[in-house]
């Protein structure tokens, strides 16, 4: 699967398909989501707020990749993310 710059046209990134045995892995990790369930809610609160930090710490590189992949101006990206929620 490529990711396309549609102003360009120009490949940003290649991604991998999967084959039949990715497949089935990828599926057995589901059953991680039975930790996450175990997990207790200070702990699952805490994992969110750490990567909640991680992804405003880059931020910018994210809005580069939006505005790469889906034609949109960085300023818009850029309001977007100050934006009271």
């Amino acid at each position: 699967m490529e990711s396309i710059n549609p102003a360009t046209g120009e490949r940003i990134q290649q991604f991998p398909t999967l084959d039949p045995a990715a497949i089935e892995r990828a599926i057995a990790e589901t059953a991680a989501a039975a930790a996450w369930q175990a997990t207790s809610f200070a702990e699952r609160a805490q994992i969110l707020r750490n990567a909640a930090v991680e992804l405003r710490a880059h931020a910018t590189d994210h809005a580069r990749l939006i505005t790469l992949e889906m034609g949109k101006l960085i300023k818009f990206e850029q309001y977007i993310r100050s934006s009271p929620r």
